[in-house]
């Protein structure tokens, strides 16, 4: 009873202050970002260049060729639709530069001194669904124009021809800095490996696991969200918690007065843990709605924020002043953050990064928010999180009677 008493009064104290409303506030803004320039699916749109070394009607009668069965698996494949629309006027200044062959490593070199202009029949490409613009295709009927736009333009070129046998050959045009996933995308396209399995492995049945719903481009950013507000700045809102109270002699004064240090720190703990749960509900509720299994995302938000609000409770006991704890806050928060590139760019992921809480953390909650989420996993993480909380805290008391009795 008494604990609750000194929260209200905490509360009180903190209601009247600006920290309790920093998590807020950047939650509101995160928001407001996330709703307005965010986009739920990515609006990519790229141009490409294509030189057709044959003639139309070849195209035309080499696709009718085909089976009725073979077309329909083309079309279904690609969700991609073309629409003609005016033709584009594109201007080549004078250039010299030389192409490599990827596969034999021969170069060839171009020097164009002249410059011209050049009219490419133009086709936005699509989405038949969403009606969504994915960039254009240009077709040009000269080759050497077709090899100085893709080098101007900095854009992916094809050329398509036919050999003997009416089967298309195609010739990509790319600018060096592409990956190697795609350059392999493109062979495999391309190979011309059969299609349908061999007959001895028709009778193997697969069962289709259950899975989550995918996030979105919005709903990914939510994970290293809620992990920064609801872990990196309740480590930080208590720190400076504690430092102000320093400054205006509070803990002192608690510390001669008949409740104990324990209760107090715990306290300013759940006020902490309080800001983290709004400053979480205002990102997460309105994108999410209900999808989510909040019965395993509030106890591991609370769990986290209770370790890393005692992880602050310690790291301030060992100074006197904030301006003198900055370096060591920052340098462990940007610790902290570092799985956050790795949720990015997922080719970065060494050993010793996956050592840090906010590694599991971040695939805790992207896990929860997915619908994909190992219970086992989740408990056991909620469980070291108020292991680790409590061993802080202990140790955070302990530090904070020796230092008030200085």
């Amino acid at each position: 009873m008494r604990l609750f008493h000194t929260f209200i009064k905490e509360m009180k104290l903190a209601a009247r202050g600006f920290y309790f409303y920093i998590e807020i506030i950047v939650a509101v803004i995160a928001l407001i970002v996330l709703m307005t320039l965010v986009k739920e699916q990515p609006s990519t749109t790229t141009n490409e260049f294509i030189f057709l070394d044959v003639n139309m009607s070849q195209i035309f009668d080499n696709f009718n060729k085909n089976t009725q069965e073979e077309k329909s698996h083309l079309f279904n494949a690609i969700d991609i639709s073309l629409k003609p629309v005016d033709d584009s006027e594109m201007v080549l200044k004078p250039n010299e530069f030389t192409l490599i062959d990827d596969k034999t490593g021969s170069e060839q070199h171009y020097s164009f001194s002249d410059e011209k202009k050049v009219t490419a029949k133009t086709f936005e490409k699509y989405n038949p669904k969403t009606k969504a613009s994915y960039g254009f295709i240009y077709l040009i009927d000269n080759k050497d124009d077709f090899i100085r736009l893709i080098q101007e333009k900095g854009n992916m070129g094809l050329i398509l021809s036919l050999d003997d046998s009416g089967k298309p050959q195609f010739q990509y045009f790319l600018q060096g800095y592409e990956p190697t996933q795609l350059k392999d995308l493109l062979y495999l396209l391309h190979s011309g490996e059969s299609q349908v399995m061999p007959s001895s492995q028709t009778t193997n049945k697969m069962k289709r696991l259950e899975t989550g719903e995918t996030l979105n481009q919005r709903e990914l950013m939510l994970p290293p969200l809620v992990t920064i507000l609801g872990s990196l700045m309740g480590f930080f809102v208590m720190v400076s918690y504690i430092f102000l109270d320093k400054e205006q002699g509070a803990i002192k004064a608690f510390a001669v007065s008949p409740g104990s240090m324990k209760t107090y720190l715990f306290t300013k703990i759940m006020v902490a843990m309080t800001s983290t749960l709004i400053s979480t509900s205002i990102i997460v509720i309105p994108i999410m709605k209900a999808r989510p299994d909040y019965l395993l995302f509030y106890p591991l938000l609370i769990a986290s924020s209770f370790a890393f609000c005692s992880l602050g409770l310690l790291v301030a006991s060992f100074f006197n002043h904030l301006n003198k704890a900055f370096s060591v806050l920052y340098l462990i928060m940007l610790i902290l953050m570092l799985p956050i590139l790795s949720y990015y760019i997922t080719t970065f992921n060494p050993t010793w990064l996956r050592m840090l809480p906010t590694y599991f953390l971040l695939q805790g909650f992207k896990d929860i928010l997915s619908g994909t989420s190992d219970i086992s996993f989740t408990a056991l993480s909620i469980g070291l999180s108020i292991l680790s909380g409590m061993v802080l805290l202990i140790l955070s008391d302990i530090r904070f009677k020796k230092t008030l009795t200085v």
